[in-house]
């Protein structure tokens, strides 16, 4: 098998069509690769629609910022440049042009936002306006403007958004499939690609690697050991 991976009998259908594992070291440019992914799948397949979900605002504003720093070498690539925003719930015209643009569009959550908003039983100001019809929305629920673009979900670091709460609320997405990438995945699902910290090292990715043994002292021929 390639890269190592065993195949799989059967796909994992836990958000969407499937569940693909992607690990990475930490460190080895796992946003980057994720966005490529990106243009990738616009270009092989016309796919168009993204959602990148994060567990914290610090990584959401350090996606955003990889987004806006790689713009012009997409562009270079691809002849094309990918239109992404982070989701604001005071601000759902967002949504409609998410949905409407024909080009590559993504939106950028992260949990905290994500779990208590798309929580249909919950009584906040952001679980009301994300499940409700909303005049100055075209009478639309914004949920429903989501879910007809059948987005295919990318998780960054997915062993982090484990909880029942927001697994539950990612299907409200309805998801065509997603894609999890991390360096430690606590559910392993369909794995497609492995750059663990040895190949990170040989493709000169990382600067270095630490191995972690043991020291034995005071040892002699004739002791028994473990």
């Amino acid at each position: 098998s390639q890269n190592n991976i065993k195949q799989s009998t059967s796909l994992i259908k836990d958000l969407g069509r499937c569940s693909l594992d992607i690990e990475m070291e930490t460190g080895t440019g796992k946003t980057y690769v994720y966005i490529k992914t990106m243009f990738e799948l616009n270009k092989k397949y016309g796919w168009s629609k993204f959602i990148v979900v994060v567990p914290s605002i610090a990584i959401r504003e350090g996606v955003k910022k990889t987004f806006e720093i790689t713009t012009d070498h997409f562009m270079e690539y691809y002849g094309k440049k990918a239109r992404f925003f982070v989701y604001n719930s005071s601000n759902l015209n967002q949504l409609d042009n998410f949905s409407s643009n024909s080009g590559i569009n993504v939106m950028i959550i992260n949990t905290q936002a994500f779990a208590s908003s798309l929580k249909e039983d919950g009584r906040s100001k952001e679980a009301r306006i994300i499940y409700s019809k909303r005049d100055e929305f075209g009478s639309r629920r914004p949920i429903d403007v989501i879910k007809a673009n059948r987005p295919i979900i990318i998780l960054d670091e997915p062993q982090k958004m484990g909880g029942a709460v927001t697994q539950k609320a990612l299907k409200n997405f309805n998801p065509l499939f997603t894609l999890n990438y991390s360096a430690t995945h606590a559910v392993q699902h369909n794995t497609v690609y492995v750059l663990d910290a040895l190949d990170a090292f040989n493709k000169r990715l990382v600067k270095k690697i630490e191995v972690k043994g043991f020291e034995v002292k005071n040892f002699r021929g004739t002791d028994s050991y473990l």
